[in-house]
């Protein structure tokens, strides 16, 4: 199967205005469209009771890609704690290049972001790491030459590097990149010192998926009553543009074993959707998008952010 394309990133977030100031004034994402969403159609697909949410969609240059924003009324998502560390499972933190991670940085702090570390030369890069304003980990790295903000990484605390990779690679198909040691120069960024693990790097297209299997620290579980809209990276989404590769991904997963939350609606329509689950609570949608719903969808910058 062809390696398939990473199309967003989907978070909780406490505080919407605050996060979109984050996101669009600090980093420079650009913002795309925002819903309000309720009601049965929500409730299927994410598979919460009485579901109730403003959306919002934020994009780079990078094609058929977004940041998606939820804020929730209802369920009322539980907050991240202080005792919430990046080793705990679940995802955990994402990456962003940009061209100078110095004015990054300070434009962060302007509005309001916690500085995790400052900028310093890590693994051959200039990198930092900031807290967004509902405690998500960014990973700040620069790329010179780059004209705007890319998401390029994502990683996740797992239970089991080998059931991650059943789910991720064998059966979802990402690619493999590599797999190492745990690079204790970056896991002190977000305050893992010392740390201690396995990491298996998988592909979506130019985005990575960072699997870490920590020893130390040890990592807490998901807290009992766990819930997919809980504060935090709520679940990443493949895109395909060809519903028949969409379905394929779908019969793929279920027949693997994993939960899918609704099955496809079929050929021809604006767009398709299904929530798939694996056994350790990692939500990755499937999401069907021709082209010619980008705007509807929110895959194309439109209003600027106004003050």
């Amino acid at each position: 199967m062809d390696e398939p394309h990473f199309a967003q990133v989907a978070l909780s977030v406490a505080d919407m205005a605050a996060s979109l100031r984050f996101y669009a004034e600090g980093l420079g994402f650009r913002l795309a469209a925002g819903r309000y969403a309720s009601g049965p159609g929500l409730a299927a697909i994410q598979g919460l009771a009485h579901p109730a949410c403003v959306m919002w969609w934020l994009v780079t240059d990078q094609p058929f890609f977004q940041l998606e924003l939820f804020q929730y009324a209802s369920p009322k998502p539980h907050p991240r704690t202080d005792a919430w560390r990046a080793c705990d499972i679940g995802y955990t933190r994402i990456g962003v290049s940009l061209p100078d991670v110095r004015k990054a940085v300070e434009a962060a702090e302007q509005v309001g972001a916690r500085i995790l570390a400052r900028p310093e030369i890590v693994g051959g890069a200039r990198r930092a790491c900031v807290l967004d304003p509902t405690g998500i980990p960014v990973e700040l790295v620069e790329a010179s030459g780059s004209g705007g903000p890319r998401l390029v990484s994502l990683a996740a605390s797992v239970p089991s590097i080998e059931r991650a990779r059943r789910y991720f690679v064998e059966t979802l198909g990402l690619g493999v990149s590599a797999v190492s040691p745990v690079e204790e120069p970056r896991e002190r960024l977000w305050g893992l010192d010392p740390a201690a693990g396995d990491r298996l790097v998988v592909t979506a297209g130019d985005v990575r998926l960072e699997l870490v299997e920590y020893r130390q620290p040890i990592p807490a579980p998901r807290r009992e009553g766990f819930q997919l809209n809980d504060h935090g990276v709520l679940n990443i989404a493949l895109g395909y543009r060809d519903w028949g590769e969409f379905n394929a991904a779908y019969e793929r997963a279920t027949a693997a074993g994993y939960h899918a939350q609704t099955a496809p609606m079929g050929p021809g329509g604006v767009f398709d959707v299904s929530y798939c689950t694996d056994a350790d609570g990692f939500s990755v949608e499937l999401l069907y998008c021709p082209e010619s719903s980008d705007e509807a969808l929110g895959f194309v910058a439109s209003t600027p952010l106004r003050r």
